[in-house]
């Protein structure tokens, strides 16, 4: 049994160290969204808890898989539990390792802005103090990954000794804010290394400086590479619109800056330059970088929009990985659609007139802070780097947003409420604008007080409604059933809608899927109803859950099936779908658990939590089971299964195949066994027998 746990630990450190590795890719990738990140950061978190379960073990495992094979993913693995145990022994031999091979700086580097401030709290004030130049660098770099100042030493560390040192402190100045150093940003212009001269600009740049630092940056962007940043998207951001069309004019017609003068179009902004931008999609070395610049404008998904075409035949366009190619380096372009042009050129036939010509667009939208938040919370990898940018440029003394930053670390799963003032344009109509408009506006006042009351938020106005978050589920029902209880003869009555899930905060908005689904459901709700997403109602406590009434199912643009909505009344109906009250229920699914002598039966509502944890209803001992492992689920007309574990659970239904489900929902039914942690094994201890019937 101890071997099988060590192999299991073994596999944790690996599958760390790999998907790591993919995230590190994905941060700078066209074709991630935060929503895609924050699967990768979930599956990462879930070996990393594995690792941190196992204590000492997990440390000598992650430590042999370091000196196995010595690459940045291992670096960051280990160095995240170093972080995170406080082994500074340990963890000085790894920076050993790092001045040995200094390509594993960037997974230490990953580890700082991987574990939480706690992690790194004593550490960066002596690091930043050292002698050594590595122990600097670590210093600003948990400094820049955090996005917070160097505790006052960046006027020293600018002028360090160290060129890497100095370059790193350079380039802290511009993503915190440091307008105060502008003098010493000018000096360092002359500085003879190249990346500080390189970094110094970007920074001065950033932080609003628009004459020597700007010709530096745009003559740095000429000689880069065309697919390289920091130089020339900045210098693009940053000019004024007729000096960047100016610029992008003079490198125009140089086929060694035909890349260059296609970023610059995406980056100037201005829905003007689309037909450009249309022009080379028929060149497939052009072409998806084309696309993108015109996805940059627009705000177009264009695989989503059916605005792409099959990759053209023959060899790829770009750098490949075949060993007999003397150019093994990464498509730039890989993973972005190819556009399909008279697609394109049709749709902007459609739609371009909507778009204001002369003005500088970002994410389909002119920009404004507003616009970027969006952009920022919603947009591909690239487009949140633009959107963070301009940002910064808006607000030169603020922080630059981290893009690369965990998307965990920014989502907050909250309930989202639409509540909405159903039929109020026939207020207008029948009492006046006057009197229609103040009735309206006490209404909203009244709704806002309900938000108030429970501990709410009201994100904003939307007209004769409002959007609002709460965190209990149970305090957004009381909210929602006062609302829809509002009494006024002239009001057709309020709707509501509800959803629980993850999402984004902007300066004065909420953004992601989450949102997106709720407002979906507030399109259907009649007046007086309250409508709500199956996470909100399995959210809910027992007996506010014996409320919900199926209702119906809504498609939502994004998502690969329909998703279930509920009705909510104001008392249990007689007929509960999900309920857990004693008295009589409808004939249903009835599911029934059995683990030595102990039986579990769910009805219609019920659920039931596995685990080591002694609260859970069904208890398994087992090292390898979590504590709160999983939760099954009876919804009345089928059954599921939410594993939230380090290890997963494995399903293997009588005759069937099995199945590892790890961090996700699965639907079961029939009869078979489930494995906590591992492929179903009596001799371990952590199998649950399963039967599904009619009861």
């Amino acid at each position: 049994m101890a071997t099988v746990l060590l192999d299991i630990v073994a596999r944790h450190a690996e599958e760390a160290a790999f998907l790591w590795h993919l995230r590190d890719l994905a941060v700078d990738r066209p074709h991630y969204a935060p929503r895609h990140l924050l699967r990768l950061e979930e599956r990462l978190e879930a070996h990393l808890d594995g690792l941190r379960v196992a204590r000492t073990s997990g440390l000598e495992l992650a430590q042999a898989e370091l000196d196995r094979h010595g690459e940045p993913g291992e670096t960051f693995v280990l160095a995240v539990l170093l972080l995170e145990t406080g082994d500074a022994d340990r963890f000085g031999g790894l920076l050993d390792l790092v001045r040995a091979a200094p390509e594993c700086l960037r997974g230490l580097a990953g580890a700082l802005g991987w574990v939480g401030p706690a992690a790194l709290r004593g550490r960066v004030g002596p690091w930043l103090d050292s002698a050594d130049p590595l122990e600097r660098r670590l210093g600003l770099i948990a400094c820049s990954v955090h996005r917070v100042d160097a505790q006052g030493r960046l006027p020293c560390l600018v002028a360090d000794a160290d060129a890497a040192v100095r370059a790193r402190a350079l380039r802290l100045a511009g993503e915190t804010g440091r307008r105060d150093l502008g003098p010493l940003l000018q000096t360092a212009l002359a500085d003879p290394d190249p990346a500080c001269r390189l970094w110094a600009a970007w920074s001065a740049v950033r932080l609003g400086e628009r004459g020597p630092a700007l010709v530096a940056l745009a003559a740095a962007a000429e000689t880069a590479e065309p697919d390289g940043w920091p130089a020339l998207d900045l210098a693009v951001w940053a000019m004024r619109p007729a000096d960047a069309a100016g610029w992008i004019r003079a490198l125009n017609g140089k086929p060694r800056h035909a890349r260059r003068v296609i970023r610059a179009l995406g980056g100037l902004g201005d829905p003007a330059v689309v037909p450009w931008l249309i022009g080379p999609m028929n060149e497939p070395a052009l072409a998806r970088l084309a696309g993108e610049a015109f996805a940059l404008v627009t705000g177009v998904d264009l695989a989503y929009e059916d605005l792409d075409r099959k990759p053209p035949e023959g060899p790829p366009a770009g750098p490949s990985d075949a060993p007999a190619e003397e150019d093994v380096a990464l498509d730039p372009d890989e993973h972005l659609p190819w556009p399909d042009r008279a697609r394109v050129e049709a749709f902007w036939t459609r739609e371009g007139p909507r778009f204001a010509r002369g003005t500088r667009h970002l994410f389909g939208r002119p920009v404004s802070p507003e616009g970027c938040e969006r952009a920022f919370a919603l947009g591909y990898q690239r487009q949140r780097r633009a959107a963070a940018f301009e940002l910064a440029l808006l607000e030169p003394a603020a922080p630059l947003r981290a893009w690369r930053a965990r998307v965990a670390a920014m989502n907050e799963a909250r309930c989202i409420l639409f509540v909405d003032l159903a039929d109020s344009v026939s207020l207008f109509e029948r009492l006046g604008d006057a009197a229609a408009a103040a009735l309206v506006q006490r209404l909203l006042d009244r709704l806002r007080a309900e938000v108030a009351r429970e501990g709410g938020r009201v994100v904003k106005s939307l007209g004769d409604g409002l959007l609002a978050t709460f965190g209990p589920p149970e305090a957004c029902l009381r909210a929602a059933e006062r609302m829809v209880a509002l009494a006024e003869p002239a009001l057709a009555g309020v709707r509501v809608a509800i959803h629980r899930g993850p999402i984004v905060a902007g300066t004065d908005d909420v953004f992601g899927d989450a949102v997106n689904l709720a407002a979906r459901i507030e399109a259907r709700a009649r007046p007086g109803e309250i409508l709500a997403s199956e996470a909100f109602v399995l959210a809910l406590p027992p007996g506010l859950r014996e409320r919900a009434r199926p209702f119906d199912e809504v498609t939502v643009k994004g998502r690969s099936g329909p998703v279930r909505v509920w009705r909510l009344e104001s008392e249990a109906p007689a007929a509960t779908i999900l309920g857990t009250g004693p008295e009589a229920r409808p004939q249903g699914l009835l599911l029934r658990l059995r683990r030595g002598e102990r039986v579990l039966e769910l009805r219609r509502g019920e659920r039931a939590v596995l685990g080591r944890d002694p609260s859970c209803d069904l208890v398994l001992s087992a090292p390898w089971c979590s504590r709160r492992h999983a939760i099954l689920a009876n919804l009345g007309d089928r059954c599921t299964l939410e594993d939230s574990s380090t290890n997963g659970t494995f399903l293997l239904p009588d005759g069937g195949e099995l199945q590892l489900v790890r961090r996700e929902t699965a639907t079961f039914a029939g009869a078979g066994r489930m494995g906590l942690g591992l492929a179903p094994n009596e001799d371990l201890g952590q199998v649950v027998a399963f039967e599904t019937g009619r009861g």
